[in-house]
């Protein structure tokens, strides 16, 4: 997974369907999430909250993990906390 900049995020996610995982790399829910955020048929990019808070308070996430899945440059849907992969899965089926 590459992380997101504040130069970088807008590009990444104004093209197609993407995911986003907002993280703190000492967020132990957010470890185990990153593990179940592999294989996607999307990008799938992370947010360091707190290297990037610019990204964070643009986006207003206040928790993580939290995961945003954007749509062409708009966001279809917002996750808190620890999901499965299988969630995911289902959220990207559906916009497909």
């Amino acid at each position: 997974m590459n992380d997101l900049t504040s130069e970088s995020f807008s590009s990444a996610i104004n093209d197609g369907i993407v995911l986003v995982d907002f993280y703190s790399e000492d967020c132990g829910p957010c470890k185990n999430l990153a593990k179940q955020l592999t294989d996607f048929d999307v990008p799938v990019y992370g947010v360091n909250v707190m290297e990037e808070c610019d990204i964070s308070f643009e986006c207003e996430v206040t928790t993580v993990p939290t995961v945003l899945v954007f749509k062409d440059g708009v966001e279809v849907n917002r996750s808190i906390g620890f999901k499965p992969k299988g969630y995911f899965e289902g959220i990207l089926n559906g916009l497909k």
